[in-house]
């Protein structure tokens, strides 16, 4: 198998490929009709207040480990207990796999003050806590927050900005374009418990975005509708291989895998634009021209201002952005496991590390 760089894949939309004229970014003035597996909520001011005065209140030790879950359930609980009911009804979708994204507006207050974006060095512990409210916003949705071994050194918040040196990196720690994706998909499902499938759930909130830069997204129940049946067939089959993503310490791809794959009940993709190895098959070819044309169709984006949180079932959504424009843009994420998860946890240390 050729090495993905080396194989042409059909393009792949940019964040602002969108026909916004009938989708407007999400977070823009205009509220617009939803799609049945995306939902969009507003947090009320004492919900907002509640998390922005509780993530202040830990520490760096709260990052990891069991006081990372005891944090996350804390501010969980301040979630749910000042969340109107439509809002807890909405977790309870996407807890029931009726809904793969939900946006969420003024998750938390962003201080005015906030340090400049650390293009050249970490964050503050301030700046860090904040991961907290995305870990409380993660378990409210079903999902333990957790870290993986291979990236980040193992820590669970992961700061997303244009980094010294890496500008043309296109990666969380760098400035360039990424295509349409799923967080490590050459994990795939792992549901034969020989390693660790890729993480269930992604979120993302913006500390500061000034240029209003959107993220990109398709989910997967719209991405199939403009699939022709062939192409999922072709998709389906064990063909392609996987590069890992450039954050990660690991550079072993894998290989005899499909793009597509069903796990309880449900079609789930595996898949990074950028990353695909596609075989000299011309079936094989044509289905990830139409895979990439699909997600183009179906994509969507989020403008994700400071406390605005986009949290989204990995398996079952793409996203992408394009080319930082304003290196001061920053985000924050955190990942999140299934409790049924095939993952493997091998230091008991560390119940929210999935060693990978």
């Amino acid at each position: 198998m050729a090495k993905s760089c080396d194989l042409p894949v059909g393009p792949a939309p940019s964040a602002s490929a969108n026909d916004n004229s009938r989708t407007p970014p999400f977070g823009s003035a205009l509220r617009i009709p939803q799609y049945d597996t995306i939902e969009e909520i507003e947090m009320g001011n004492g919900c907002t207040q509640a998390v922005t005065d509780l993530v202040s209140s830990f520490s760096a030790d709260d990052l990891s480990g069991p006081r990372l879950l005891h944090a996350a359930r804390v501010i969980a609980r301040a979630i749910y207990r000042n969340a109107s009911a439509k809002t807890r009804d909405t977790f309870g979708a996407f807890v029931r796999g009726d809904t793969d994204v939900l946006i969420v507006h003024d998750l938390f207050a962003v201080p005015n003050n906030l340090e400049p974006t650390p293009n050249d060095c970490s964050p503050s512990l301030q700046s860090r806590l904040f991961a907290l409210g995305v870990a409380g916003l993660t378990f409210d949705c079903g999902h333990q927050p957790c870290a993986v071994s291979n990236e980040n050194h193992g820590l669970y918040d992961r700061h997303v900005r244009s980094t010294a040196g890496k500008e043309s990196e296109p990666s969380s720690a760098g400035g360039a374009e990424i295509g349409p994706h799923t967080e490590h998909s050459s994990r795939y499902h792992g549901d034969w418990g020989q390693f660790s499938p890729q993480i269930d759930t992604i979120c993302l909130a913006g500390l500061r975005n000034i240029d209003n830069e959107p993220t990109g997204f398709a989910a997967l129940e719209e991405v199939l509708r403009y699939l022709p049946e062939k192409s999922i067939s072709a998709l389906l089959r064990p063909d392609f291989a996987m590069a890992p993503p450039d954050s990660t310490d690991t550079a072993r791809s894998a290989s005899h895998m499909p793009i597509l794959y069903r796990r309880n009940g449900l079609l789930e993709s595996a898949y990074r634009a950028d990353k695909v190895g596609v075989p000299p098959i011309p079936e094989a070819r044509q289905a990830i021209d139409d895979l990439n044309s699909a997600i183009h169709s179906a994509a969507r984006s989020v403008i994700l201002r400071p406390g605005t949180a986009c949290i989204a079932r990995n398996p079952r959504c793409y996203h992408w952005r394009d080319k930082v424009k304003n290196p001061s843009r920053w985000l924050v994420r955190g990942f999140g496991i299934a409790p049924s998860t095939a993952a493997i946890f091998s230091n008991p240390d560390r119940p929210d590390l999935v060693h990978y």
